[in-house]
């Protein structure tokens, strides 16, 4: 979300496709005889798919990235709830747990996977020329344009990237939970899109860092942890992260000024 957030876009989407994603691994695997493997493998690939999807209809149909991720949050929430009846599904092999629960060196295994996934998108958004294009769309598209970068493209690599990682996420959050929940993840882009903005990232494009994203979600983690402790119930957490996620927008409009933040805005909708 914060890569998506710093090329000028936005992603809606990452919350349900991550729960169509497990849900087709489901299927895939109870219902079809699949190897757990061959699931994982399917699970990343429809949320990339999704990622595509959502890449090919914002960089090349022009469809607002809004638009785009709220008709898919639509799809993906509807089609996970039909292809599961509205029901868990359970039946996952044993090992497969450890992805989401198992540890390595006393470190959990997400950790790891949240490492290693961290340093690469340093390397690639950080050293090489993607990353580069990525900071200089969200600030000025029409320049990087002009510059004779494919713009279409770098923005559908960016939704690949999301897809990606949305995909890991679906597989990290059945392994935890040892089943695939048609609905676990709604609202999931709130969190997300809270975390992106809370570490730095502008909703006007631009601005913001991998470490940053990291921050913001562990802000946003022991916020939730916080909410259990005390024992506010979950409906309005959901309230808690709505008021977090529009003061975060709030300080980023101060931040870079009310002015500036509205201009950039303003000049992406006539682009």
């Amino acid at each position: 979300m914060t890569l998506v957030i710093i090329s000028g876009g936005i992603d809606l989407s990452v919350g349900t496709m991550m729960s169509l994603a497990m849900v087709v691994m489901a299927i895939f695997t109870n219902n079809l005889g699949a190897p757990m493997y061959v699931g994982i493998a399917v699970c990343v690939l429809v949320a990339v798919l999704g990622g595509l999807i959502n890449g090919l209809l914002i960089a090349y149909a022009n469809i607002p990235a809004f638009i785009t991720t709220l008709g898919m949050l639509g799809i993906a929430q509807g089609l996970a709830l039909k292809l599961s009846g509205g029901y868990s599904m359970y039946g996952f092999p044993d090992w497969y747990g450890f992805f989401g629960n198992g540890e390595i060196a006393r470190v959990p295994v997400p950790i790891w996977v949240v490492g290693v996934m961290l340093l690469v998108a340093f390397y690639v958004f950080n050293n090489r020329p993607l990353g580069r294009y990525t900071y200089g769309i969200g600030n000025n598209e029409e320049s990087v344009l002009r510059a004779g970068v494919n713009v279409r493209f770098i923005k559908l690599k960016v939704y690949l990237f999301s897809g990606c990682m949305v995909g890991l996420a679906a597989v990290i959050l059945s392994s935890r939970i040892n089943s695939a929940h048609p609905g676990i993840g709604v609202g999931y882009e709130l969190d997300a899109i809270a975390a992106a903005v809370i570490g730095g990232a502008s909703l006007a494009g631009g601005h913001g860092t991998f470490f940053g994203g990291v921050i913001g979600a562990l802000v946003m983690a022991s916020i939730r942890f916080a909410l259990n402790l005390v024992g506010i119930e979950p409906f309005l957490q959901q309230v808690f992260v709505g008021v977090v996620l529009i003061g975060a927008v709030y300080l980023d409009q101060v931040r870079l000024g009310q002015e500036e933040y509205w201009s950039k805005i303003r000049a992406r909708q006539e682009s």
